[in-house]
């Protein structure tokens, strides 16, 4: 909620994934690249709480992030109502193609 909450002035959000590693790291995903660019232009640099969290703001290769179920604090699909859950590749190979008995 948090990087919604900062984001969201700048554009439309459509998702957010949260890693935990060296520290924490975030992926947003706005609805156009102009949006990115406002977000990137006014949040690089700034603090999410006073003194600290120090946002450090770049393109990343990713034009989609993949966001299979909604859960707070990993990641969040804004186009999904709460709980919904997307169909993986795993379940989409498991469905079409069973395993072939023996």
């Amino acid at each position: 909620d948090v990087l919604h909450k900062i984001c969201h002035p700048h554009g439309q959000v459509l998702r957010i994934v949260i890693f935990k590693k060296n520290g924490v790291q975030a992926m947003v995903e706005f609805d156009n690249l102009d949006a990115a660019t406002r977000a990137r232009e006014n949040l690089n640099g700034a603090d999410i709480y006073a003194g600290c969290c120090t946002l450090k703001i770049d393109y990343a290769k990713p034009e989609k992030l993949n966001v299979y179920k909604n859960e707070p604090d990993t990641s969040w699909d804004y186009t999904l109502s709460t709980g919904e859950i997307l169909p993986s590749a795993f379940t989409f190979f498991t469905t079409f193609f069973p395993p072939k008995k023996k």
